[in-house]
């Protein structure tokens, strides 16, 4: 019964960790509290912070599920991914897969907005200049600019499966997946949309 516990608290502690790419060393010592049924069943209790070296879960009874029978504790060590720069970026540079190296580090030696996962930044430059051998943080990051206020921009407006396409002067800046206001050229109407690579989706 051991090691089924061991097993299925694992399987839960890996779908619960909210870090990409996050590891641990195998459980492998338990102290355990209460009785153990002989039906049972496991609920990992979900930490206040993973930056811990304990974990803790509930036993119940399969068939007086009312409360817990048991409890249980586990020793635990996460490590999560984090990228370091190799070569000195300057600001508004953009991140590029070759810029980074990945490696692992204790969960408790990481900054707490590390970047862990390439999707934190994919498609992001970095706000200013970032010398080599920095930890990567999310606070380091912004989505790219793609045009500046006065600019002329292309305007794509989507109804179903029709686009129409107009051009129009950006009333501000506008950066990657975030959203701006432009005026049409063809009806001076004010648009709000969502900034696309080459220009605004409205």
């Amino acid at each position: 019964q051991r090691a089924e516990l061991l097993q299925e608290l694992t399987m839960q502690i890996e779908e619960a960790i909210p870090y990409q790419g996050a590891r641990h060393e195998p459980l492998d010592s338990l102290t355990f509290r209460g009785k153990m049924p002989q039906m049972w069943r496991v609920e990992l209790i979900a930490p206040s912070s993973w930056r811990t070296t304990r974990l803790q879960a509930k036993v119940y009874d399969v068939e007086h599920p009312e409360r817990p029978a048991a409890f249980l504790q586990v020793p635990i060590q996460i490590e999560v991914p984090v990228y370091k720069v190799n070569q000195t970026l300057t600001a508004s540079m953009k991140l590029e897969e070759g810029s980074v190296d990945v490696s692992y580090a204790s969960i408790y030696e990481v900054p707490h907005d590390a970047v862990t996962s390439p999707d934190q930044m994919a498609s992001k430059v970095v706000k200013r200049q970032v010398n080599q051998g920095t930890i990567l943080r999310q606070s380091m990051l912004d989505d790219p600019t793609i045009f500046e206020r006065g600019d002329v921009v292309k305007i794509r407006i989507r109804r179903g499966n029709v686009e129409l396409v107009d051009t129009g002067m950006a009333l501000e800046t506008g950066k990657l997946n975030q959203s701006a206001r432009v005026q049409s050229t063809s009806t001076e109407a004010v648009l709000k949309g969502l900034v696309s690579e080459d220009g605004i989706v409205y």
